[in-house]
């Protein structure tokens, strides 16, 4: 098994959550893909007893990963959308954040939600991934979105226009 952890800062609540995470992978020989920024966190406060593989975009994760862990809120998971795109590695958000509406595993329930990840004890639920191409490129290669995408106009003086397609239609 190949997970990936992505993730943002979090309270010092949840390190010894975190750390419990880590060994558990660890410990079950999972093989563990880390964010590079992430990672240079985890560093200062976890301690890692394997050799531990990075990713920094989508093209180092594509096909190297079963799973992601998005640590932090649902803004986190929102951002991993971007390092997953359209590779169908599903993602399980674990929250460290306030409300959690999309990251929903509990620090306490990750024991049980690693368990049931690695014997494939889980069902995924289908997102609508959007993608926003600009004739000036405007998001370069940040152009996915999950469920909605909000269009704004800074100049209240001139019309837009916008196409919409679903599925080239």
């Amino acid at each position: 098994m190949r997970i990936a952890l992505f993730g943002t800062n979090f309270s010092e609540n949840f390190n010894k959550y975190i750390q419990h995470l880590i060994n558990k992978l660890e410990s079950e020989k999972v093989e563990i893909y880390i964010e590079q920024f992430f990672l240079n966190y985890l560093k200062e406060k976890m301690r890692f007893k394997s050799d531990i593989l990075t990713f920094t975009n989508h093209e180092d994760l594509k096909d190297k990963a079963d799973i992601l862990f998005s640590i932090g809120g649902d803004g986190t998971l929102l951002n991993a959308i971007s390092y997953v795109r359209d590779s169908n590695i599903p993602i399980l958000g674990i929250n460290t954040g306030r409300l959690g509406f999309i990251s929903s595993v509990a620090p306490d329930q990750i024991e049980q939600a690693i368990n049931d990840v690695l014997n494939n004890n889980y069902k995924t639920n289908k997102r609508t991934l959007l993608s926003l191409e600009t004739s000036n490129n405007l998001f370069k290669n940040k152009n996915f979105a999950l469920n909605e995408v909000a269009v704004l106009k800074k100049d209240t003086s001139s019309m837009i226009k916008v196409e919409a397609y679903v599925d080239h239609e």
